[in-house]
Formats: C-alpha cells, sequence, structure tokens
C-alpha cells in the first residue's frame, strides 16, 4: 500500500473503523455510512486483531498473539473533534472545487437521523451487561458467530 494521503489532506470518508473486544479476541469492525462526509487525514497507525492468551492462572502475565493487523488513516471531521479510523479503500481525494467551506474548529452539527438511532439500538443489544445493566465492554458471542471471520 503507498501511502497516497499526507496529513492535511481533505477527503470524503465512506466508513469507519473501530476496535471490537469478545471476550479475548479484538477484531475490527467496518461501519459503512450512507452519505459521505469531509474530514482531513492527521495520520496513519497499524491497528492489530488477535487474542490475548495465557495469564489466567500463576504468574505468568497474559500475551497478545496476533493474527494480522492491517493500516489505517486517522481522520478529523474538526480541529478538536476525535479521531476516526478508516480504511484507506474507504477514503476519496476532495477535490479543491468541491471544498466550499472553511474547515471547522468542531464539528457539532451533525445530524441523527432514524436510521443511525435504529442501527445503534440494535447494535447495543449485542453487548454484555452486568446484574446492574451497565455494559461489561464484551460482544455477545453468538451474535458474531459468521460475521467476522474468526
Amino acid at each position: 500500500m503507498n501511502n497516497q494521503y499526507s496529513i492535511g489532506t481533505r477527503v470524503w470518508v465512506s466508513a469507519t473503523v473501530y476496535p471490537v473486544k469478545s471476550g479475548n479476541t479484538r477484531m475490527l469492525k467496518r461501519h459503512e455510512y450512507k452519505k459521505p462526509f469531509q474530514a482531513v487525514v492527521t495520520g496513519m497507525t497499524y491497528k492489530l486483531e488477535g487474542v490475548v492468551k495465557g495469564g489466567y492462572y500463576g504468574d505468568d502475565p497474559p500475551w497478545f498473539q496476533s493474527h494480522g493487523g492491517k493500516k489505517v488513516y486517522c481522520v478529523r471531521r474538526g480541529m478538536m473533534n476525535k479521531e476516526i479510523h478508516v480504511f484507506p479503500e474507504d477514503l476519496k481525494l476532495l477535490l479543491s472545487c468541491d471544498h466550499g467551506e472553511k474547515f471547522p474548529m468542531k464539528r457539532t452539527d451533525v445530524k441523527w437521523t432514524d436510521e443511525d438511532r435504529k442501527f445503534l439500538s440494535e447494535e447495543s443489544k449485542n453487548w454484555e451487561r452486568d446484574e446492574k445493566g451497565r455494559w461489561t465492554g464484551n460482544y455477545k458471542e453468538e451474535k458474531m458467530s459468521g460475521r467476522m471471520g474468526f
């Protein structure tokens, strides 16, 4: 993969990537957007997928065994907004004639559609909760089978 986008490049983003933990397994999940949004490239990083092993009994600390990893670009929707990770194939160069607006200091005008709310509601049902109803941070195993490829 060549590094075709340098820091400061304005791009269109069609999908984002975020890590998902399920028990001992860590993997990347892609979320596609119906309408692409503008962002600026702020860097690149390498995200690993794999399994945490050991550390159950005795004095051995747990270790991470990688099944591979993927390079992702880091982009921001506004100067003070959180960094978002994106696969290179989900980026498209924003041409200078498409700009029209100054890059915002902080993007706050993001509108939630009913489809977004429904997706997040369904997604939250796949996360395990403890007896008090708090999220434990683990994805339910039965919901993942066949979807993630592990």
